[in-house]
């Protein structure tokens, strides 16, 4: 259709469908007639069984250690695979495995001590009385 010079947009028209597309096609038309194939995205590659027992093992001996470095430390025993920290990521969360570092309290002033206290024993001073 377009090769006997109708527009992106009368054939669009004509077949009930976008603009966009029309182009697409236009463009993947070849020679012989028909349309060539898209080359699709890469498809990742498989997690292979060492590597998964791998990133479990060092995850339980070593629970603070960011992706990042266990990706690095993977490349040197697993050059073959390539290995990224969002792959790290992905295996640790098919793991089920959920770190956050603990949270450290911190610990009160002498003026914070003096506000509890004096909070605590006024609700004392209520519960005892029954005053309110």
């Amino acid at each position: 259709m377009h090769n006997q010079g109708k527009s992106i947009r009368e054939i669009s028209r004509e077949l009930k469908i976008g603009t966009k597309k029309v182009r697409v096609w236009i463009k993947n038309w070849n020679s012989e007639g028909r349309l060539c194939n898209k080359k699709r995205g890469r498809k990742r590659k498989k997690i292979c069984n060492q590597l998964k027992y791998f990133v479990e093992q060092e995850t339980k001996l070593h629970r603070s250690m960011s992706c990042k470095s266990l990706s690095n430390k993977s490349k040197i025993l697993f050059p073959q695979v390539s290995c990224s920290k969002t792959t790290i990521y992905r295996i640790r969360k098919l793991l089920k495995f959920d770190y956050k570092p603990p949270r450290i309290k911190q610990s009160l002033t002498e003026i914070q001590k003096a506000k509890e206290y004096f909070l605590l024993s006024i609700i004392n001073r209520t519960k005892l009385t029954g005053e309110m």
